[in-house]
């Protein structure tokens, strides 16, 4: 098999994947800076729609979850931090 040939068949295994990814809907808008945690993941950029394509529901739902826990901990820093610096203070009887 040539060279050409051996590209042209991985071209349309590619093409192939991605469009089943599509009818599965397994693709999502990515942030920028999120866009390696999706690669890691095995999502697959879709130039035509602007998105990451996931392999399988699983991995699209660990994403969620990873960048979920992600903005949790961001927002429990900067609470506190407005905590500690007297910008806000806790509610009493409430737990955080």
């Amino acid at each position: 098999m040539s060279i050409e040939a051996t590209i042209n068949d991985a071209k349309a295994e590619i093409t192939a994947e991605i469009a089943r990814r599509r009818r599965e809907s397994l693709g999502i808008k990515v942030r920028y800076e999120l866009k390696e945690i999706a690669k890691s993941m095995g999502a697959l950029w879709d130039q035509k729609n602007k998105e990451w394509l996931f392999p399988n529901k699983i991995a699209l739902e660990v994403f969620y979850k990873e960048c979920f826990e992600e903005a949790a901990e961001k927002v429990m820093r900067v609470y506190n931090k407005l905590l500690e610096e007297g910008i806000i203070q806790k509610k009493k009887g409430k737990k955080v």
